[in-house]
C-alpha cells in the first residue's frame, strides 16, 4: 500500500489500535496541529 500513497504519517496512540479510518486519522491530525498552533477551543461570542 505504501507505494500508491502520496503521504504516510504516524500518530502517537495509546493501547492497542491496528489502523484507523480516514475520517478519524484526519480528525485527530488536524486537531494535532491546533493544538500546535495553541488553540484555545471554541469560544462564546462576547455580547
Amino acid at each position: 500500500m505504501r507505494e500508491t500513497c502520496d503521504l504516510t504519517i504516524q500518530l502517537p496512540m495509546r493501547g492497542a489500535i491496528a489502523s484507523l479510518n480516514v475520517a478519524t486519522a484526519g480528525a485527530v491530525g488536524l486537531y494535532a496541529v491546533w493544538q500546535a498552533r495553541g488553540w484555545q477551543g471554541w469560544r462564546a461570542p462576547e455580547a
